[in-house]
């Protein structure tokens, strides 16, 4: 269960300041550095793929080690490795 809790409240935060920053801070930046190569619209499908495996290992890597006791500078450094 502290998986399913963990994984659902990362995925809030992360998808929250996801669309912030794919909405306002970094579209004019990815309009200009990518040019024609930007889809006009995004592939729902293989967005959702991404967000699912992406947020599990947000979780497995960084919120259970912090969460099972682990130090959060342990948390943040096997964050860090996904960039």
């Amino acid at each position: 269960m502290k998986f399913v809790v963990a994984y659902a409240a990362t995925a809030v935060a992360f998808l929250a300041l996801d669309v912030l920053w794919l909405t306002t801070i970094a579209l004019k930046f990815y309009r200009d550095q990518l040019g024609p190569m930007l889809l006009d619209k995004p592939s729902l499908p293989i967005s959702a793929v991404f967000y699912l495996i992406y947020i599990g290992a947000i979780v497995a890597l960084a919120v259970l080690p912090a969460l099972n006791g682990g130090s959060w500078t342990n948390a943040l450094v096997a964050g860090a490795i996904l960039g």
